[in-house]
């Protein structure tokens, strides 16, 4: 077991770049039935403000972050891969208030792509992720939240043995908890299916589910479970849809969901909930290139798109994560990365406003690839990305942005 601990940079840096009014982004109109909405809030007065530094500077860290946040204390903590020139690694790192405290959780073999970073409602933290040499999918669980992840012979636990061989750019796989059921969404590549298996804490089975099977499916899966309702979304590759499954016992419900505004959508899902009935799912534009969210209309049984900026920019909004507050479910943020400027973008919907914001960028740096938001509670909201040299592909670093919008 190896830890190091890391301080964070302590100044506060206010880094608005930029607010906007939005304007509207319906390009043709909406296909027959498509419920389709265009914001174009007011500009609110100024009171956002980012926190930036640096997480873990070791070489080659910081791809494929996952943040949650720890429900025993309110802190955020990442999970996320060290690709070092000779030493490959799934690390966690865990904010005590002060500074990161980093652990490597498994270095066996080239492990850590792909995390997914979930919390029990004890406080153990759990992650899944993938194992490049054999081409698995992997799982640590701290069952006993002491930071020591292999002081029991069970973990790290293989999930499936052949899921084949998953690229840099997508996030195959989510890992959700609910209660002492753990469950896992993947991408299996070998025979293109949606994946998902519950397991109990004695590492039983609960159940193992082809979801979908009808093309090419699975990439940039989002999974989200609490109590009885499990969803996931998903990529079509085949037919460029999004897509979004609900557990259904003893079936699940598939649907395409439709814009309107495209013939590739989908790529880099986010599922997230407004409330318990009203699911949400941000992600990637690949036909207009700019970032959307739909929303489930519980009144018309549709889905209403939104398109959340257009920056008139190619390649706006990849690497997408988004999450509602969970103190009163009407504030949601919104990270992802800017292709053009090469920097970490950031939207705030307020209930009433979409405003963007740029909460980090280092000259001659790519700030802002493989990020992940979450929440801490209705103020404070918490951001990590992956950080690189833009001339040498070298100096790599996982970069975290606290967002304070109290």
């Amino acid at each position: 077991m190896v830890s190091e601990k890391y301080v964070r940079g302590g100044a506060t840096a206010l880094l608005l770049v930029m607010m906007v009014v939005f304007a509207s982004c319906a390009g043709d109109s909406p296909l027959p039935g498509v419920s389709y909405s265009v914001q174009n809030p007011s500009v609110k007065a100024v009171s956002t403000t980012f926190d930036t530094g640096e997480v873990d500077g070791t070489q080659g860290v910081g791809l494929f972050s996952s943040i949650a946040i720890d429900p025993d204390d309110g802190n955020p903590a990442i999970a996320y891969y060290w690709g070092g020139s000779s030493t490959t690694a799934l690390r966690y790192a865990k904010w005590d208030g002060s500074e990161w405290d980093v652990t490597t959780v498994d270095s066996t073999d080239n492990v850590g792509m792909h995390a997914s970073l979930a919390f029990r409602n004890t406080g153990c933290p759990s992650i899944a992720y993938y194992n490049a040499d054999d081409d698995s999918l992997m799982w640590a669980y701290d069952e006993d939240d002491d930071g020591e992840w292999d002081d029991n012979e069970d973990w790290p636990h293989e999930i499936d043995s052949d899921v084949g061989e998953w690229g840099n750019g997508e996030r195959n796989c989510s890992h959700d908890i609910s209660g002492s059921e753990f469950g896992f969404a993947y991408y299996d590549e070998n025979d293109g299916d949606l994946i998902c298996i519950s397991i109990l804490g004695n590492l039983a089975t609960n159940w193992n589910v082809e979801v979908d099977t009808s093309d090419d499916v699975g990439k940039y899966c989002s999974l989200h479970m609490a109590g009885s309702n499990t969803t996931v979304s998903y990529y079509d590759s085949d037919n460029g849809y999004l897509k979004f499954a609900k557990k259904n016992t003893p079936y699940w419900d598939v649907e395409q969901v439709d814009d309107g505004q495209g013939d590739d959508i989908g790529m880099y899902s986010s599922l997230s909930y407004k409330s318990s009935s009203v699911p949400t799912i941000a992600y990637y534009n690949n036909t207009d290139h700019k970032p959307w969210l739909v929303t489930w209309n519980t009144s018309t049984s549709e889905w209403d798109p939104t398109c959340l900026y257009d920056a008139g920019l190619y390649d706006y909004g990849k690497w997408m994560s988004h999450d509602w507050d969970p103190i009163t479910g009407t504030k949601a943020g919104f990270s992802f990365y800017d292709f053009t400027s090469k920097v970490l973008k950031f939207i705030l919907y307020d209930g009433e406003n979409y405003t963007e914001y740029t909460p980090d960028s280092i000259p001659g740096y790519y700030t802002g690839q493989y990020t992940s938001f979450a929440w801490e509670d209705d103020d404070i909201g918490w951001i990590s990305h992956y950080c690189v040299d833009a001339a040498t592909g070298r100096d790599q670093s996982l970069r975290c942005v606290e967002v304070d919008d109290s």
